[in-house]
């Protein structure tokens, strides 16, 4: 059986924007949400389904300042509310959310600090009528290291300002094609995967095929000592490129290689060709049988039925 390493992203401690969430009404009139925790390991920003109680806009902030307070159930994740912070009052005006903390706001510390504006925020802003978040200590706005004033808060600002250094991580089921037990027709698998989200899924697709497959029927269809060159999408076309490892002889049958990357990231990605390359020259034929000098389609004839 190929054993699988668990897909752990490792880059960054805190979360770069993402669209805003949608929340789902239950039975008892509550709305679930994906507030936002910190990994206790990773120390970045995940998302975790919360029930928000009320049935107003001002109702609902207050629940999820409640809820945001708490550490949720999974004890992978904490909430990034410091101990010592409190919510002094709040105020919503034509979409614009005012919270004043206390004085303690001052004694956190940067990353702690950032972690929790940014998990605030970024919950906050899912609630139907709350378009941006502004922060205040005792009243006064709350101010950069440079004392400039911080202003209004929405998904954005976390992408203008804080750029690269932010990482949240995402879940995604991904559909991967893999050899069947003969080698000779391609099979599909499903695998649930957390990810970067900067990571690109295409690249996130060819690692997770580098890796193998969870089922001992399947065969891994790229060569073991394959090494990952790079990817990237362009008006697209997605570009793989591997070195010299992936030309090493499998048992496994060329076309089924090569589109089950292609398969792969097609069904899985934004690109609708894909040009596999190796140390980046195109102008080859995959064990003397597959044609890479152009971008390839999807094919599903060779697709195991």
């Amino acid at each position: 059986m190929n054993k699988r390493r668990k897909f752990t992203a490792l880059l960054g401690i805190l979360i770069c924007v993402v669209l805003l969430m949608s929340c789902k009404k239950n039975d008892t009139g509550e709305e679930t949400y994906e507030l936002y925790y910190v990994n206790v390991q990773t120390q970045a920003l995940e998302q975790e389904k919360v029930q928000i109680e009320g049935d107003t806009t001002e109702e609902k902030i207050e629940s999820m300042l409640k809820e945001l307070k708490k550490n949720p159930e999974d004890v992978e994740v904490k909430s990034t509310f410091p101990k010592k912070i409190k919510v002094e009052k709040w105020e919503l005006t034509n979409g614009r959310l005012g919270i004043s903390f206390n004085q303690e706001y001052k004694n956190v510390k940067k990353v702690p600090e950032l972690l929790f504006r940014a998990s605030l925020v970024q919950s906050l802003i899912q609630i139907d009528g709350v378009d941006s978040v502004k922060l205040y200590i005792g009243g006064d706005p709350l101010c950069d290291a440079n004392g400039n004033e911080i202003g209004a808060m929405n998904d954005e600002y976390f992408v203008q300002n804080i750029g690269s250094t932010l990482h949240t991580y995402q879940s995604v089921d991904l559909e991967l094609y893999f050899a069947n037990s003969e080698g000779d027709k391609l099979v599909t698998e499903t695998e649930h995967v957390r990810y970067n989200s900067n990571t690109l899924k295409e690249k996130l697709i060819v690692e997770e095929l580098m890796k193998g497959p969870f089922a001992e029927t399947y065969k891994k269809v790229i060569p073991m000592d394959t090494v990952l060159l790079g990817v990237s999408v362009k008006d697209d076309v997605c570009y793989v490129n591997f070195d010299n490892g992936f030309l090493n002889m499998t048992d496994i049958q060329p076309e089924v290689t090569i589109y089950s990357i292609v398969n792969s990231i097609i069904r899985g990605g934004s690109a609708s060709k894909v040009q596999i390359l190796v140390n980046g020259d195109s102008n080859l034929k995959y064990q003397d049988q597959v044609d890479l000098s152009q971008p390839l389609t999807e094919r599903e004839d060779i697709v195991e039925d």
